[in-house]
């Protein structure tokens, strides 16, 4: 329980010594540097330099007992405050970061994302560059594995893209014809590909960027190609085979 109370702080953007810290602290309410550093492990000197710093986030506080110094943490809820404030912040900076690049000029280049995170990074991208370039045609060759990898996140993801009233064409294999996730509606024109020919990846066209999904257990990985020419080259071959394609 504690070393995923442990993971879960560091993912909210403490480090490991400041968690294993203020989890002693939670447990004990008043500590001296000396039993913090006995209890965690951690050494004597980077526990008082660690907790100088949680003192400047106001995570603890500390009082004289008899000379010796003692820590005591704040209510966990000043996590929730600090998240707020950092929240603020970001609100208030976001457009200053945004006009200092210039968003709507073409940077050839590729990035690619590893693990199920990765995955999440490029279909985030998706919306954002299609709701930033207000480009609301969506093109994708895809198969039901992307649901049962994210059989939470996805269906959320659709419903996103479906409010910011982005359209897809979507081509599936033929065994896919019952997929309900992915049944036509007045976002989504879907046509089906004889399943010889059927994808092995994901592919999503949008904007000037193509992304490429690979979703098989030991491989799951995205890549994200930003290049005019090659989403053109793509496209037309997407065209080609929509044509084609069985309605």
């Amino acid at each position: 329980m504690e070393k995923e109370t442990i993971k879960s702080l560091i993912s909210y953007g403490l480090t490991e010594n400041e968690a294993k810290i203020y989890i002693a602290l939670l447990q004990k309410l008043e500590a001296s540097v000396f039993n913090i550093a006995k209890h965690t492990s951690i050494p004597r000197a980077t526990v008082y330099i660690t907790l100088e710093k949680m003192k400047s986030m106001n995570l603890v506080s500390s009082l004289k007992k008899n000379n010796v110094l003692y820590y005591t943490p704040e209510n966990p809820n000043r996590l929730k405050m600090l998240l707020d404030e950092k929240q603020k912040v970001l609100t208030e900076i976001l457009p200053i970061l945004s006009s200092i690049t210039d968003t709507d000029k073409e940077k050839p280049g590729v990035r690619m994302y590893t693990g199920e995170e990765g995955i999440k990074i490029a279909l985030e991208d998706i919306l954002e560059t299609m709701e930033r370039k207000h480009t609301y045609i969506l093109l994708a060759a895809s198969r039901s594995e992307i649901m049962k990898k994210f059989p939470k996140y996805f269906p959320v993801w659709v419903k996103r893209r479906e409010a910011l009233r982005i359209r897809t064409k979507l081509l599936l294999p033929e065994s896919e014809r019952s997929t309900a996730v992915f049944k036509k509606n007045e976002l989504r024109d879907t046509r089906y590909i004889d399943d010889q020919f059927s994808f092995i990846s994901t592919i999503e066209i949008y904007g000037n960027k193509i992304a490429l999904f690979s979703l098989k257990d030991d491989e799951v990985y995205s890549i994200i190609i930003e290049s005019g020419p090659i989403v053109k080259t793509f496209t037309q071959f997407f065209d080609l085979v929509w044509e084609k394609a069985n309605v």
